[in-house]
């Protein structure tokens, strides 16, 4: 699989990873000729960059800190909580507590590969896709510093200082 700027996709490149929307739902699945007018969408959308099958790397696989469902849910999540603090409404943040920890459950177990945090952002979830990836880059660096989980999950939950 390589990483490649839209730009450079031909018709008949297939995709390696799926590209999701902001509410985690699949807008391209995996596996899929693009089509010069798949293509056209994909910068429609704003998608600057995708990974694509390379037959020369089939045997090279890509590790993940944290897994696509994760990835998926904490980004779906990260939308509605901007939704409802946009409209005015209330947090839930029991759901975002489970975002969190389940973040960080697997960064820590993770934590060992190499970060990787090149996405697949559309124009719609470039804000989440960013914010999920600020989390993971503050978890590691606070756990790499000696910062405890669990007072790392309770400072997150807090938000910024006042």
């Amino acid at each position: 699989m390589r990483y490649t700027l839209t730009q450079h996709i031909e018709q008949g490149d297939k995709l390696a990873r799926h590209i999701y929307a902001s509410d985690g739902r699949i807008l391209l699945n995996a596996g899929v000729p693009l089509t010069v007018g798949l293509i056209s969408k994909l910068h429609h959308m704003g998608v600057q960059a995708v990974y694509l099958e390379e037959e020369a790397l089939s045997d090279v696989t890509v590790e993940e800190v944290v897994t696509e469902k994760t990835r998926r849910t904490t980004v779906s999540q990260l939308a509605e909580s901007f939704q409802y603090v946009q409209s005015g409404g209330d947090l839930d943040i029991k759901a975002i507590n489970k975002s969190v920890y389940a973040l960080m459950d697997e960064i820590l177990l993770n934590s060992n590969i190499l970060l990787n945090l090149t996405d697949i952002r559309t124009t719609d979830n470039a804000l989440y896709m960013h914010s999920m990836n600020v989390c993971i880059m503050a978890v590691l660096t606070g756990t790499k510093n000696g910062v405890r989980p669990d007072k790392a999950a309770r400072t997150c939950n807090r938000g910024p200082a006042a």
